[in-house]
């Protein structure tokens, strides 16, 4: 009773192509290809070849490895003062530093030949002396790349022509991002408007205003801050204005407040930037805000006006505050109480921040330096000098992270950003003072070797703030965090291994990527920082529409293609959205003023902890990586999930009239294969139009719950009807041969009782807890023709459970639990 699966769903990695094959044409890569070649001069060709690519994998890859041992920042070339320098591809967009590099440096000339190619030879008083010779290969390259800037020939090339893929069309697009971003399925009438392209992008836009989606951005970023690992009210301490939301010394305290208080300044950075992308403000403002955004709670500990009380069903009354948070302090009963603004800088200052990435009197905020480098200015530190560090070098050197090489190459760029959080106490993390000394051993506080000014010492972090999104790395930064939070995989690394057989592939799929990277983020900045536009961007691009293309390009391929594990949050959603329920086990509904916006209703993907951790989930402290690829625990989840929905929501969705299904529009509870038969001995005789009937709906379930577009006749379909039609007639003989006892719902959970559409209500029990309540749908008197509206606890004709198989087979799908 199982039907077969073809092999185009057999699919291994979080990225592979599952459809047909489009040829790309060959890799032109050849020394004589790239900057003013005639070939591919196509910029749509497969076998263009950009100056950016040339650079990356003959001049970068081949040509001028052996300058970038002492050229890079903080090399033995630049500790000696050299003008000329290397980026290493750890540096966000090095392909864009180093070509201007190149370009401006490659201006100098003596006797008619720039000294950029006299100085590899060894002329000039070169430091290192002749690394190249004049016959050799890489020179060749190099010369033909200097000469080739220098007459601007630069060549671009159309990334999407070079991928060589083909899309999803734009209704399966549409599709898939209502279900990714939005946790729900489109309308007939929004399909038809997504018909365009143009409608298309009406459409993305309008899913980035909805609820959910909020519930999706902040899910994103706080994978990417972790600040959501839990703050306690007690941190209220710092500012004292309100202790009877913390401290149980005081009148008016209660477990509830307290609770409730945590919630809130555990979660004020990710309600921020919520409030931001809510309000179409700048999206600079998550680190340049001026303001603070608070609901009753935070305000009263800040003690800044808000014009709700303190109360549970207050709690997503998120505002802007225009005032700076009041921090008091007294060292003892008799000393005048000491009143400090303290600066806002956007999520910077929050009290989840700086206690989430704490510092200490020996790291310096380097810390925080290195999560705003990697957030905020697409630069992962830790990637940034990759190389030994021998610590015997360093032992008679004074001061090392200042006047090492090893050293200053990271801290050069670490120490200044971390001056910006000066004046907020290494020991009490969110306590403030303007007039706390900085470290005079480390460099002063700035950005991209812009100096703070000193009368900026005491809002530091508001300067800084202010500076980074200036920098053009910051929408390249957003645009990546944006991208894993949408696509599930990181952005490209640049391939290290040159002897690799797909190097070349591999080489060119970073270009490509890295350019729309600097396109988007440009583009973003363009909008003011519209993170809604970014949205569009990143959907309509083929690392989320991508659906085929040539299987021997794994390398040009790597990021492109369906298969991202969804999250166990999206997964509960992904239920909703389909089938019309959240997976639960209990109760359907909790009395959580979190939840309040989606009717309270409880998935227990999202609000259980338990569940999220075992689906491969974090919790923001002990576990801060979403597990990327399925194990057999999350496996068994997954299949378990699938059995009780699809126990669920088969009989619910037969219980209403045929135009308000989600799942079964083309069938009715009669619709059966066969004529059930009056004894054993009987044959079974068909159903006319049947067959048809209960094809069409599996086709419609096909692209529902799986995103694919099949045909009734297909082998997909013709397997899915076989399991159908096997789970009917073992119904139905066990029927015959019990004397008509199998015709009941045995599991509780399957019976269709309450009217979960309809909303709820809570009301107390003998305890006082709150419950939950569904209106119930009508009874069902015995022998009664069934009607939409009644009660649903018995299959007749041995389809609705015919129908549970199906489903359940689908849920479980790895279509399904992936997008």
């Amino acid at each position: 009773m199982t039907a077969s699966r073809s092999d185009d769903r057999m699919l291994t990695g979080t990225r592979a192509f599952t459809l047909g094959v489009v040829a790309l044409g060959a890799l032109v890569a050849a020394a004589g290809a790239g900057c003013g070649s005639d070939s591919g001069d196509d910029a749509s060709d497969p076998s263009c070849v950009s100056t950016r690519e040339y650079f990356t994998s003959q001049v970068y890859g081949k040509a001028m490895q052996t300058c970038a041992g002492c050229h890079t920042p903080g090399g033995a070339a630049d500790a000696r003062g050299a003008k000329f320098k290397i980026y290493r591809d750890t540096y966000p967009d090095f392909v864009t530093a180093n070509i201007e590099s190149i370009r401006d440096y490659a201006k100098l000339e003596i006797d008619g030949k720039p000294v950029l190619l006299r100085k590899p030879l060894g002329e000039r008083e070169h430091g290192g002396g002749a690394v190249l010779t004049e016959d050799s290969d890489d020179y060749k390259i190099l010369s033909k790349f200097v000469n080739d800037l220098r007459s601007g020939n630069d060549k671009t090339c159309d990334g999407d022509g070079q991928l060589g893929v083909q899309y999803l069309d734009n209704r399966t697009t549409a599709r898939k991002a209502a279900i990714t971003l939005a946790g729900r399925f489109p309308t007939d009438e929004e399909f038809a408007q997504a018909g365009s392209d143009e409608g298309l992008d009406q459409f993305i836009l309008k899913l980035t205003n909805e609820d959910l989606f909020y519930d999706r951005l902040r899910e994103i970023w706080n994978d990417a801050l972790l600040t959501e690992r839990g703050l306690d009210a007690g941190n209220g301490a710092t500012f004292f204005n309100a202790p009877e939301l913390y401290d149980d010394r005081y009148p008016g305290y209660s477990s509830v407040n307290r609770d409730w208080t945590s919630r809130s300044i555990t979660q004020e950075p990710m309600r921020l930037i919520e409030y931001i992308v809510r309000n179409n403000l700048p999206f600079s403002d998550v680190v340049a805000g001026s303001y603070v955004v608070a609901n009753p709670y935070l305000a009263k500990l800040y003690g800044i006006p808000h014009d709700k009380p303190v109360a549970p069903e207050n709690f997503l009354e998120w505002k802007r505050i225009d005032f700076s948070p009041v921090q008091n302090r007294q060292d003892n009963a008799n000393s005048p109480m000491e009143t400090t603004a303290r600066p806002v800088a956007g999520l910077l200052s929050t009290p989840a921040f700086l206690n989430r990435w704490e510092t200490t009197p020996t790291n310096k905020g380097r810390k925080r330096s290195r999560i705003v480098l990697k957030n905020f200015l697409a630069t992962d530190i830790l990637k940034f000098a990759q190389r030994p560090v021998d610590s015997t070098a360093l032992t008679s050197v004074q001061n090392p992270t200042a006047n090492s090489p090893m050293c200053s190459v990271c801290h050069t760029v670490v120490d200044p950003i971390a001056g910006g959080f000066r004046g907020f106490n290494e020991n009490n993390m969110s306590r403030f003072d303007a007039a706390d000394k900085w470290h005079d051993d480390m460099l002063p506080p700035g950005i991209n070797s812009v100096q703070m000014p000193p009368q900026s010492y005491g809002s530091a972090l508001m300067w800084l703030g202010a500076q980074i999104p200036r920098d053009p790395r910051f929408g390249i930064s957003i645009a990546q965090v944006m991208y894993k939070g949408i696509i599930g995989d990181d952005p490209l690394a640049f391939p290290e291994d040159k002897d690799a057989p797909e190097y070349q592939d591999r080489v060119r799929a970073y270009n490509i990527q890295n350019d729309w990277f600097v396109k988007v983020g440009a583009e973003f900045a363009a909008s003011n920082f519209d993170l809604r536009k970014l949205v569009v961007n990143i959907v309509r691009s083929a690392y989320f529409r991508a659906v085929s293309g040539d299987s021997t390009k794994d390398g040009l391929h790597q990021g492109l293609g369906q298969g991202r594990l969804l999250t166990p949050e999206m997964l509960g959603r992904k239920f909703r959205a389909t089938t019309g329920l959240y997976f639960f086990l209990n109760a359907a509904a909790v009395k959580d003023e979190q939840r309040s916006r989606d009717g309270y209703l409880r998935s227990d993907f999202i609000s259980d902890n338990d569940w999220r951790l075992v689906y491969g989930g974090i919790d923001s402290g002990d576990t801060t990586k979403r597990i990327e690829t399925m194990s057999p625990i999350m496996v068994a989840t997954s299949q378990y999930a699938a059995s009780i929905v699809a126990c669920r929501v088969t009989a619910y969705d037969f219980t209403k009239v045929a135009a308000d299904r989600r799942l079964f529009k083309n069938v009715e509870l009669n619709t059966m294969p066969f004529t059930p038969r009056a004894n054993a001995d009987a044959p079974l005789g068909a159903v006319p139009d049947a067959e048809a009937k209960i094809r069409e709906n599996i086709k419609q379930l096909y692209f529902r719950l799986l995103g694919e577009t099949v045909e009734t006749d297909s082998a997909q379909v013709t397997g899915v009807y076989n399991l159908f039609v096997d789970v009917w007639k073992d119904l139905e003989d066990t029927d015959l041969k019990g004397g008509g006892k199998n015709k009941g719902l045995p599991n509780y959970r399957c019976v269709a009782q309450d009217d979960w559409d309809k909303g709820v209500t809570f009301a107390p029990d003998n305890n006082g807890n709150l419950q939950a309540s569904f209106p119930k749908l009508a009874d069902r008197p015995d022998k009664t023709p069934y009607q939409p509206g009644m009660k649903l606890d018995r299959d007749d004709n041995f389809t609705i459970r015919s129908w549970q198989a199906v489903l359940t087979y689908m849920l479980m799908d790895y279509r399904y639990t992936h997008e």
